[in-house]
C-alpha cells in the first residue's frame, strides 16, 4: 500500500511540472542560440508581434548586453510552469550563468513561436 500511494504521489508530481515538448524544445533552442551569440535566431523564433514591438536592432543589442554581462547559460532550472486552453505554455526559469544568476521568462504560443520573453538580473520569487 506504501508504494502505491508513493508511485502515485512520484506520478503526480512528475505530470504537474512537467513541460510540453513544444516549450521544452523552443526553450533549449533559445539557450543554444543565446550561447552561440545567434540572436538572429533568437529574433527570428518570435512572433510576428514581438518582431514588430521593437526593431531587430534593439532585441540585438539586447541580447549582447545580456551575454557580455552575465557570459553563457550553464544551466537552466524550471521554477514555474503553465499551460492555458489555447495551449499557449509560459515558463519562468532560473538560469546560472557563467557571471551570475538570471531570472526568464518565456512565454510560447501554440505553433511554437515566442510570445513573451523577460530577462531579470536578480531572481523573482513566485
Amino acid at each position: 500500500m506504501k508504494k502505491t500511494i508513493l508511485i502515485l504521489f512520484f506520478l503526480a508530481s512528475t505530470i504537474c511540472f512537467s513541460q510540453n515538448v513544444t516549450h521544452k524544445t523552443v526553450t533549449n533552442t533559445f539557450i543554444q542560440n543565446f550561447n552561440n551569440y545567434n540572436f538572429e535566431g533568437i529574433f527570428q523564433s518570435f512572433s510576428e508581434k514581438m518582431q514588430k514591438a521593437k526593431t531587430k536592432e534593439y532585441f540585438h543589442d539586447f541580447f549582447s548586453r545580456i551575454r557580455i554581462e552575465n557570459g553563457a547559460i550553464l544551466n537552466l532550472e524550471i521554477l514555474k510552469y503553465k499551460e492555458n486552453k489555447q495551449k499557449t505554455t509560459q515558463g519562468i526559469y532560473d538560469s546560472q550563468n557563467e557571471n551570475g544568476e538570471l531570472t526568464i521568462k518565456i512565454t510560447i504560443d501554440k505553433s511554437g513561436q515566442i510570445v513573451g520573453l523577460y530577462i531579470f538580473k536578480k531572481k523573482i520569487y513566485i
